[in-house]
Order: structure tokens, then C-alpha cells, then sequence
């Protein structure tokens, strides 16, 4: 039986949305579209990481900091599949639960479909010339494959938490370069010709990585 969202329950939940507001502002600071004849700088991969916000109230309760799962099936720049694996369950007392768990974006072409597992809602739009880079997770890989902040910035090879498969060969605690300018910084995974962030500050951590390539 499909539970769907009252009114009510819409409204109870509009804190929640204050996480995906973190999301949305994380994927506009790196927003980015392709030429439709632009070379894809990634081989197929599927990328599972976590994406953090900051802690809300809903009423008199307490929800903690924002924490959730993500995976990310990459065929090209314009086949693509990012789904929720693990994501808080909001507990609306009388209204029920709330959950992100299942909401996912696919890209096919140009049409981009979103399902919102919280409201049980589709949307599909058709894009225009281009694609949509996946999110934040993907969203500095346009940038030269070193010096994501510009060539007077030097990276530091760093150790990360990260699994890394390059073709089957997988590496735990995966080596990454890390770079810093100011309060920002970046750990990224550097190929032949194209990097994979592994940490953005606080907002994302690559968990694991399944690249079809070899290891550079």
C-alpha cells in the first residue's frame, strides 16, 4: 500500500526540506553544464558517498547533524543514476515518518527524471543543449586534472578512508592529493585525465569507487 503525504504532513515536514536546501546549495556552488560535443572525461563508474548538513529542530525535537548515503552509477555524462541508500527517518509523531531513502536522479539523454521518496513524487523535465554534471560529487572534474584551485596551489599527497578499485585491482585507504586555499579544502583522486573528488570540506565523503579504467 503506497502511504501518501497530507497537507498536514507536508507542512510538517517543511524543516526537513532544510536539508535538502543544504544539498541544493551544494550542487549550485559547483552547478556546471557540458557542450553537447565535449569529449566525457570519465570512464564508467559507480561512486557510493556520504553528503553531511548541519543538525534542525523540529519541534521540541532534535534532529543530528545530517548525514547520507549516496551512490552514484556513472556510464557517460549523459547516462547516469544517483540514488539514496541511507538517509535519517524524520519522526513526525502523529503524521507518521519521513525518509529520503529511494529518492533518486537519472539522467537518459536529455531527459532527467527525480523521485522524491519523502512526497512519492516524480518529476521528468527535458534538458537543453548539454548535460547535467551529477550533483556535487562530480562537479570539479571539468578542472584540469591538477590544481582544482588554480596552479599557485599546490596539493599534498594525504591517505584517505577511501576504497578505490581501478578494472578490479581495489586499494583500501586509498592515496589522494589534497589541496587547501583558505577555509576550503579538497581531496581528490587524480587519473590519467581526470580527478574524482574523495573529500569536499565538510560537505561530502567518497566511500568507495569502482572505475573501469587502469590504475594510473
Amino acid at each position: 500500500m503506497i502511504r501518501r503525504i497530507t497537507n498536514h504532513k507536508k507542512v510538517a515536514i517543511a524543516s526537513f526540506a532544510v536539508l535538502g536546501a543544504v544539498l541544493c546549495a551544494l550542487a549550485l556552488a559547483f552547478a556546471n553544464r557540458t557542450g553537447p560535443n565535449l569529449p566525457d572525461p570519465l570512464p564508467p563508474m559507480t561512486l557510493t558517498y556520504e553528503v553531511y548538513g548541519a543538525s534542525v529542530s523540529v519541534g521540541n525535537r532534535s534532529i543530528p547533524r545530517f548525514k547520507e548515503l549516496r551512490r552514484l552509477e556513472y556510464r557517460s555524462q549523459t547516462d547516469w543514476t544517483e540514488t539514496v541508500i541511507e538517509s535519517p527517518t524524520l519522526d513526525l509523531g502523529r503524521y507518521g515518518t519521513a525518509s529520503n531513502v529511494g529518492s533518486y536522479r537519472t539522467l537518459k539523454g536529455n531527459v532527467l527524471t527525480e523521485y522524491d521518496a519523502k512526497m512519492d513524487s516524480t518529476n521528468t523535465s527535458t534538458e537543453g543543449e548539454g548535460a547535467l554534471i551529477p550533483n556535487s560529487s562530480l562537479g570539479v572534474i571539468y578542472a584540469p586534472p591538477t590544481h582544482p584551485f588554480g596552479p599557485d596551489i599546490a596539493g599534498e599527497a594525504v591517505t584517505t578512508e577511501a576504497r578505490v578499485c581501478f578494472n578490479g585491482d581495489c586499494q583500501d585507504n586509498a592515496s589522494g592529493v589534497k589541496y587547501t586555499k583558505g577555509d576550503r579544502t579538497l581531496v581528490v583522486l587524480e587519473g590519467d585525465d581526470f580527478i574524482v573528488p574523495i573529500e569536499n570540506g565538510d560537505f561530502f565523503t567518497l566511500k568507495s569507487a569502482e572505475i573501469q579504467a587502469n590504475r594510473p
